[in-house]
């Protein structure tokens, strides 16, 4: 494979979601051809990016697009997982050998959606053809890695219940909303300049959603309106309203939280997003919760207070519990799928960091 198919590769590689687009990725291309990945350690979220949990599922999801391209392009990309133990930022090895049977793990469809892919906060439909589920029901996870899907109404109610919580959360903690409101980028000239960060197009607000988004960028205005109205609480309802919206809510277990594991639930993740994309479907991953509920078990509640630490405790066991997980096992991630309407605004990418060597 020459370098210019393997820089082609990295490209459809980094069209990968990570936590605010942070984007957490440097590339090496080896004197062999290979492409070792190396992860930018805190470039996510500092709160809750514990044990670099969000930086690896975003680096799975990049392992999971180059997969696909280069099946696309003729070659097998075989992984090798955190090769060197003198280098701890080194994620991956990928090497490629040919391959003579088209589309040998991919539909090329696949290949179409990594482009096509993005996060749409729309309301969904409630309901999907069955046609539709019984293409999403092929999913397979594996031993370490399984989900679950819901589709019942009350099913989706509860779940969207308890991980409406995490903004609830955000926005009555000065730490977590200062993070949050430091990457905004409020215009499409700012997010083009940026391409990192939080793009608020994406958040599909109307015009009064909009102004007070942007009222509550300083903490002084939100503090005020939390003691006035419980201004938190009633973004939470509405947000919940939204997940409620969906043809099914899912699940994303993992048996441990080693690095390992996180990076192949980040490959299953994106094949599930990519699958919804080529189904025509609307894709929402919500994480919010579950990184802040592994932070208090790993941290203590610092910076949240110890009633709203409890709050997430007890909606992520409430979780569990609904959806019968084993005691040892973890949620990574929810995330809801459906119809919907496209998105009106797509985060866009940093030129890829590649050494040639």
């Amino acid at each position: 494979m020459n370098k210019d198919l393997l820089e082609k590769i990295i490209e459809y590689g980094i069209q990968a979601p990570s936590g605010d687009n942070s984007q957490p990725w440097n590339f090496v291309v080896t004197e062999d051809n290979k492409i070792n990945i190396y992860n930018i350690p805190d470039r996510d979220n500092p709160i809750l990016n514990i044990h670099e949990g969000g930086s690896m599922v975003s680096h799975g999801a990049v392992i999971t697009n180059i997969r696909i391209a280069s099946d696309h392009f003729g070659y097998k990309a075989k992984i090798k997982y955190f090769p060197s133990d003198l280098e701890s930022n080194l994620v991956v090895e990928i090497s490629f050998e040919k391959n003579d049977i088209e589309n040998y793990l991919y539909k090329s469809s696949l290949f179409d959606s990594i482009y096509k892919r993005c996060t749409n906060r729309n309301f969904y439909q409630k309901d999907l053809p069955e046609s539709i589920k019984e293409e999403i029901n092929k999913i397979q996870g594996d031993d370490d890695i399984n989900f679950r899907f819901f589709y019942k109404n009350e099913e989706k109610d509860f779940i969207s219940s308890k991980i409406c919580l995490s903004e609830e959360i955000i926005l009555q903690t000065e730490e977590l909303h200062s993070l949050l409101f430091a990457d905004v980028a409020w215009t499409k000239n700012e997010e083009l300049k940026k391409r990192h960060g939080l793009y608020v197009k994406t958040l599909e607000f109307n015009p009064v959603q909009l102004f007070v988004f942007w009222l509550c960028r300083k903490w002084k205005n939100i503090s005020f309106l939390n003691k006035k109205i419980g201004f938190a609480h009633i973004v939470g309802k509405q947000n919940s309203d939204i997940y409620k919206s969906s043809g099914l809510s899912g699940l994303i277990i993992i048996k441990n939280t080693e690095k390992e594991t996180y990076v192949k639930a980040g490959e299953l993740l994106q094949y599930i997003w990519l699958k919804s994309t080529d189904l025509g479907l609307g894709f929402q991953p919500v994480t919010g919760l579950f990184f802040l509920n592994e932070r208090i078990k790993v941290f203590g509640n610092d910076p949240i207070s110890l009633e709203n630490s409890k709050k997430i405790t007890d909606a992520y066991e409430s979780l569990k519990d609904f959806a019968q997980i084993d005691k040892t096992d973890t949620i990574l991630t929810s995330f809801r799928i459906g119809k919907t309407k496209e998105s009106s605004g797509r985060s866009s990418r940093l030129k890829a960091n590649i050494i040639i060597k």
